[in-house]
């Protein structure tokens, strides 16, 4: 359903590149929380996987450590200072590759939902965000009713999904307890990883659907009017008007440009409609006949009028018309083949006007 403007106007056009490059710009990005969780938990999944055996021995090592020297300590905080202190340390070492994995999955999240966005505009304090009454309508809005119903369904999905990964162990967790820390923690290893790959597809899902439900919200939100969009194309191309008199313009000078070349051109040699090439020639000081213009279709029917105009003989020979419009380029000699064929149509031409014929035929 299309949304209405102020103006009542309906705005049913899809956005334009320009108009997605300016929401870029302001920050509006198809983004989903979801996403980001999806990626945590495959993060999760491959350091318990690559990093999760080294984790735990380290684990069950440090318990040893801590129980075998807990009771030596004496109740003071010259001793109890650095047990705390080499505890942190220890268990900073442990943790660290695992924190650094769950910050490089998040920032893969972040990118691989439209890359790195750089907006000073969406940075910025927006005062209506932070009103009372705003904030009172966005609660109680359509949108939060349904990210209320979305939340609703995943937290039952997720507590279906957890206990039927662990409908097998629920009766042996309070045992665990009294196994020691060696079995407690390999356990525990084992539970979290099952959970974790129960909860994938799950999640998976979530995140393909609420990326791209945020992508369509996106998009309607920045359809456009028809009056916006042409309004843009003005911007970006010019007024239509301008445009086409540029255009005008621009065949205004073509033109005095091929009029200037078929001023001083010897003989327009003619399809008769389809085709028209120009040549010059002037046997004092060019060695062969050049090509200065041609054209087909509506250029040659132009030439042919400039030629008319101007005064310049008009012959009507197609084969020798197309070849040449095929074989020979502007500004250039004609080829050694065609000097036979335009030397008869010259010489009729000096002939008739009383000079010598000038180009030879051999």
């Amino acid at each position: 359903m299309a949304d209405n403007d102020s103006s009542g106007q309906l705005k049913q056009e899809e956005p334009t590149s320009r108009r997605l490059e300016k929401a870029r710009e302001e920050g509006q990005v198809a983004r989903s929380r979801e996403v980001g969780y999806l990626f945590f938990l495959m993060a999760a999944l491959i350091l318990m996987v690559s990093y999760g055996s080294r984790l735990i021995t380290n684990l069950r090592a440090d318990m040893a450590f801590y129980f075998s020297h807990a009771g030596t300590l004496r109740v003071s905080a010259d001793s109890i200072t650095p047990f705390v202190k080499g505890l942190v340390f220890r268990e900073m070492a442990t943790t660290l590759p695992v924190l650094l994995g769950f910050l490089l999955f998040g920032v893969a999240a972040f990118l691989v939902q439209g890359g790195f966005v750089w907006s000073p505009k969406a940075a910025s304090i927006r005062w209506n965000r932070i009103s009372p009454g705003q904030g009172v309508r966005r609660l109680f809005s359509i949108r939060s009713l349904e990210e209320l119903f979305r939340y609703l369904v995943k937290v039952t999905l997720s507590l279906l999904i957890l206990f039927y990964a662990l409908e097998k162990n629920w009766l042996t967790l309070p045992a665990l307890v009294e196994t020691g820390p060696h079995r407690m923690i390999g356990a525990l290893y084992r539970m979290s990883f099952l959970v974790l790959v129960a909860f994938l597809p799950l999640y998976l899902a979530l995140g393909l659907g609420d990326y791209l439900f945020q992508r369509f919200v996106l998009m309607r939100g920045l359809r456009m009017t028809r009056t916006e969009v042409k309004e843009e194309t003005k911007e970006t191309e010019g007024d239509p008007q301008v445009r086409a008199r540029i255009r005008s313009i621009q065949r205004a000078m073509a033109r005095r440009r091929m009029m200037s070349k078929i001023k001083g051109a010897t003989v327009v040699i003619t399809n008769p409609t389809h085709f028209a090439v120009v040549l010059r020639y002037h046997p004092e000081t060019m060695a062969a006949p050049v090509l200065v213009a041609k054209g087909a279709d509506e250029v040659a029917f132009r030439i042919r009028e400039a030629a008319r105009e101007l005064g310049v003989p008009v012959v009507e020979d197609p084969p020798l018309a197309r070849g040449l419009y095929r074989d020979c380029r502007l500004d250039r000699e004609i080829p050694v083949s065609f000097y036979a064929a335009v030397a008869r149509i010259l010489s009729i031409l000096y002939q008739r006007a009383g000079g010598p014929a000038p180009v030879r035929e051999g």
